[in-house]
């Protein structure tokens, strides 16, 4: 279905047995109006829904992961997991794995990126205009928002200011690397960051 205008909107799906049983889901979707081609990811596992994207040959998340294994949320208010998704250690997403491109907490068919693909992303659109790009009500739909990080202390900071994204690329020692942007900057810049600090999540498709 598409619709005709930009929005918010309801969907509710029915299922009927042969005995005239029936069970509904509903839920919710934006309509924008961006020129990329999108999709729906259902991680089975937990029952949540994903909006994708296309972006050049590759398939991203719209939105941040949300899955309830070893998700934090930003100063522990649930309301802005609600907004942002979840933050993860490297070591909950890769779960349990150190192999560059493991599933880690992604539905079946995804993977957490490497830097290689997060580095054919910015590549994409060129390091100076991908952040612009890349943010919540550009015209690609990816939907990058902002919301911080939580560090090795537990401490929740930077949050409308900062976004970093773990890639599943080990770095030396107890590192993972992840690839940092600001609100206020065009720069990208590739961090490498110990394991147990807490930060946001995208999946791309195998």
């Amino acid at each position: 279905h598409k619709y005709g205008v930009e929005g918010d909107f309801t969907i509710t799906m029915e299922v009927k047995d042969s005995d005239g049983l029936s069970s509904q889901a509903t839920t919710t979707v934006s309509a924008t109006a961006g020129t990329n081609e999108t999709g729906i990811a259902i991680d089975t596992d937990t029952k949540d829904h994903y909006g994708t994207i296309k972006i050049g040959t590759q398939w991203w998340f719209a939105e941040n992961l949300k899955h309830s294994s070893g998700k934090s949320c930003y100063q522990g208010n649930p309301a802005y997991c609600e907004i942002y998704g979840g933050m993860f250690s490297w070591t909950s997403i890769m779960a349990g794995s150190s192999i560059e491109r493991t599933r880690g907490l992604c539905p079946q068919g995804w993977h957490i990126p490497s830097v290689a693909e997060w580095q054919t992303l910015f590549d994409f659109f060129g390091e100076e205009n991908s952040r612009a790009m890349l943010e919540k009500g550009s015209e690609t739909d990816f939907n990058m928002n902002y919301p911080g990080q939580i560090n090795t202390s537990g401490q929740s900071e930077f949050a409308g200011k900062i976004v970093n994204y773990w890639t599943s690329t080990k770095g030396s020692g107890d590192n993972g690397w992840a690839f940092s942007m600001q609100s206020d900057k065009n720069e990208i810049w590739k961090l490498s960051l110990g394991v147990t600090y807490k930060n946001s999540v995208r999946c791309i498709k195998n």
